[in-house]
């Protein structure tokens, strides 16, 4: 996805990027109000839909139609599999479509090129975290490696191999960057299962912050919209 507003952005100086996450509240009426906007200064618009079979079908429909015909507005729906019959506008004869089936080799070689751009130098083990977590999405790991390069260390630390499962999760609560934090959860992902490792760090949560960002991670499980690997990334990411 990257790569396409990078493209948009050297054919169009003045572009207006955003990505919507269409099963969020409120996300498909911020996609309504961008696709309809108009301004002096944003010649074309750029749009990427994530989890667009979760949106209004006939309101999201509607939107599709306005950029079929719209020369300044695009739109590019990210999807694991083909949207249902009520999306047949997709079969339109305008409509671009191309299907991406990334290997882990092919994202690892990707990770490495982009992790040397920002000066950050991967440990396998973290680069093994980041590609299991990324569900082939390369705008997801070049967000995070954007993270990382914010507020990590050059080099990410390694974990000694004689850490126990409670040594690595008190190294992992403790752990002042993700460049020690994400090690340490490669390794406690050999010991245990994600959920146990959630339980066992939630356990731990004292202060109020910390319990109340605990328990919106487990609310997030419960509803299905975040899974425990994930969680416990963005909790290594410092999310």
């Amino acid at each position: 996805m990257k790569w396409y507003v990078e493209k948009f952005k050297e054919k169009h100086s003045a572009l207006t990027a955003e990505r919507f996450t269409l099963s969020e509240d409120g996300e498909l009426a911020r996609l309504k109000e961008f696709a309809a906007a108009q301004s002096l200064f944003d010649n074309f618009k750029f749009g990427i839909l994530d989890e667009a079979a979760e949106a209004d079908s006939k309101e999201l429909v509607e939107v599709l139609k306005l950029a079929l015909n719209s020369r300044n507005l695009t739109l590019v729906i990210s999807a694991e599999k083909f949207l249902p019959k009520e999306f047949k506008i997709l079969n339109d004869s305008s409509v671009i479509k191309e299907e991406f089936d990334f290997t882990p080799s092919d994202l690892a070689g990707f990770l490495k090129k982009e992790a040397e751009k920002r000066n950050l130098k991967l440990i396998p083990a973290v680069s093994d975290v980041l590609i299991k977590n990324c569900g082939g999405d390369k705008w997801w790991l070049v967000t995070e490696l954007d993270k990382l390069a914010l507020g990590s260390p050059a080099a990410i630390e390694p974990v000694r191999e004689d850490q126990n499962f409670f040594g690595l999760i008190n190294k992992f609560r403790n752990a002042d960057s993700v460049g020690y934090a994400l090690p340490a959860l490669e390794r406690l992902l050999d010991f245990e299962e994600p959920a146990k490792i959630f339980n066992m760090i939630s356990s731990f949560a004292k202060a109020s912050e910390d319990l109340r960002k605990m328990a919106d991670y487990d609310a997030a499980i419960k509803s299905g919209k975040m899974e425990y690997p994930e969680a416990l990334l963005d909790l290594a990411l410092g999310d």
